[in-house]
């Protein structure tokens, strides 16, 4: 059986110690960093949902909601018949397809 001595093993036990303080202050830091990255992309979803939410509402107010359109089955191209509207109702008005991005009925209430 072997004698340890007893200064070697206090030596070897505080490297080890040493050791696991070290590996204990490496994993602290990654988590503090993983914590300011979450933190950093929470706040980059929040502006962007602030920014979707803004350009959705810019869309919305260039929009006409014209009620009075019946769906047919043989309606053609509704582009060119709400452009023939306009263009009935406003002939002093300059206004092509180009002004139009699109045009769709909602749907049936």
């Amino acid at each position: 059986m072997a004698v340890i001595n007893p200064q070697k093993q206090t030596m070897q036990e505080m490297r080890d110690k040493k050791k696991i303080e070290e590996t204990a202050e490496a994993a602290f830091e990654m988590a503090q960093k993983a914590q300011d990255r979450n933190r950093a992309l929470e706040a980059e979803i929040k502006q962007l949902k602030l920014k979707v939410a803004d350009q959705e509402n810019r869309d919305w107010r260039q929009n006409l909601r014209l009620r009075f359109f019946k769906e047919t089955d043989n309606e053609g191209n509704l582009k060119q018949i709400v452009l023939n509207w306009f263009q009935e109702l406003c002939p002093n008005v300059e206004i092509s397809m180009k002004d139009l991005d699109q045009v769709h009925h909602l749907g049936k209430k």
